[in-house]
């Protein structure tokens, strides 16, 4: 199943956040100079509120963006701040159970605008950190909604909302349930399905420096999956079942603007991911994609499916840096995932390259195609006038097809030194080259125990044919 195909079943979806509920408040304004009345104090002049759902209800608003059916559950004032969060649920169409508690949590921001961006100058806090207890007649609710959720998700900020009662009410569903906890309340999780933390708070914990350490600590305490988000660096995925062979995942931040709220836009859409399909790390993709798309902009924000969409089409125009796919290698490879490597010009793309492709790819889960680039010799053989198509336009037209999950570009002779660094489970070439002629590919890929495949080409199909029939034909 490919991501675009994993947002597609979001909307078929149900999902049950419980949490601490907060209202965020947003001023952003010109900073005009220092306040007349104070030392060191600036003058702001409003120019633009936004209000928004935060915490576990920014959780929920994510997945209702995402497309998702969604319930939360949670604890919220009878005040102003608490009014503006039941009508932000309802303008978003989110199923909102509410008990009430002393006062609505929120969070007021000031952010100061300058000519190419905002900045955040001051955030003040209003809390309400008493322990909170559901009504008989709302755990039987939350209950019943949980019984027919595809998956779960906890968003613990340590304002009392979720307990060691509710947890322990909540035990027997823990297949199903996700939690961003925080360090104080770690102990009520033991068992759970999975735990996101932040390297901060993963370090808090386990009190440990190293991100290996702790993940691999964290899993033998709790006996969880656990995930640890690294900010620029990605995603590390560590498995009960194994902690040591750990997943990397790298960010796909484009620029980061503000990064309140990212950490519930990866949790929803982790958990819708997971609930459509368990393999992390498709999940971990996806949600380093959504977390992508907030922190680009300001306040909390909830990505839509059409957004994330957007951004997994635009990444997978399917290049893809040597770095980058040394480590999705590594992670398919860990899963048990096998590896098929490629090579070529493909100046113009005829039925034979197609019906090829199909075929490579059928003999494993990842076809990886290493592209002839402009300056490759193999084109300065060719004369002058090749490639026909560039670089760029070679790998739009490649994107396209299925079978083709990632390109990566090479200028050398051959694409040996990339062989030596990915080590693809198989080695595919057509039939045009003779196995007998022992190549230097196949005695790397041999050295390690890989394969070394030949395909017969279908047809009598190439790219010099194509072009001479052209220019005869003028």
């Amino acid at each position: 199943m490919n991501l675009i195909d994993i947002v597609k079943q979001f909307p078929e979806r149900k999902i049950v956040v419980l949490g601490d509920i907060m209202l965020d408040k947003t001023v952003i304004g010109s900073v005009k100079g220092s306040s007349p009345e104070a030392v060191n104090a600036l003058d702001v002049q409003a120019e633009e509120e936004i209000f928004s759902l935060g915490g576990a209800g920014n959780v929920a608003a994510n997945i209702a963006s995402l497309g998702g059916k969604v319930s939360l559950f949670g604890f919220v004032g009878e005040d102003t701040d608490g009014l503006a969060i039941r009508y932000l649920c309802e303008r978003a169409n989110i199923l909102r159970e509410f008990d009430v508690c002393n006062r609505t949590t929120t969070k007021f921001r000031v952010r100061g605008r300058n000519e190419k961006e905002s900045q955040q100058m001051i955030r003040i806090s209003y809390e309400d950190r008493t322990p909170k207890s559901f009504s008989e007649e709302m755990t039987q609710r939350l209950l019943a909604k949980v019984e027919e959720a595809d998956m779960v998700l906890l968003s613990d900020y340590a304002k009392g909302a979720i307990t060691p009662q509710i947890m322990a009410t909540l035990r027997k569903y823990a297949d199903k349930i996700i939690v961003d906890p925080k360090p104080v309340n770690i102990d009520n999780y033991c068992g759970m399905f999975l735990v996101k933390s932040n390297k901060k708070e993963a370090r808090a914990i386990a009190q440990k420096e190293s991100i290996e350490e702790c993940g691999e600590q964290l899993v033998e305490k709790l006996g969880t999956n656990i995930l640890i988000t690294l900010d620029k660096d990605g995603m590390r995925f560590f498995p009960r079942e194994n902690p040591k062979q750990s997943i990397l995942i790298p960010t796909y931040a484009k620029d980061i603007c503000d990064v309140t709220g990212a950490g519930d836009t990866a949790n929803a859409t982790l958990g819708l991911s997971l609930a459509v399909n368990r393999n992390y790390q498709d999940a971990m993709i996806l949600a380093n994609h959504a977390a992508g798309i907030a922190v680009e902009k300001v306040g909390t924000y909830a990505v839509s499916a059409r957004e994330l969409e957007e951004r997994i089409i635009g990444k997978r125009n399917k290049r893809v840096g040597l770095e980058e796919l040394t480590l999705l290698c590594e992670t398919a490879k860990k899963m048990d995932k096998k590896v098929v490597f490629t090579s070529g010009c493909y100046d113009i793309l005829h039925p034979g390259h197609t019906q090829f492709l199909q075929a490579a790819r059928a003999l494993g889960d990842i076809l990886i195609l290493a592209l002839n680039g402009d300056k490759s010799p193999f084109f300065k053989n060719k004369g002058g006038d090749r490639p026909i198509l560039k670089e760029n336009e070679r790998i739009e037209v490649l994107s396209c097809l299925e079978p083709v999950t990632y390109i990566i570009v090479f200028n050398d002779d051959s694409p040996v030194e990339l062989i030596r660094t990915l080590k693809p489970d198989v080695k595919v070439k057509g039939g045009t080259y003779i196995p007998e002629r022992t190549l230097e590919e196949d005695l790397i890929v041999k050295s390690y125990g890989g394969e070394c495949k030949y395909i017969e080409m279908v047809g009598k199909y190439s790219t010099t044919s194509l072009i001479n029939q052209i220019r005869n034909n003028k």
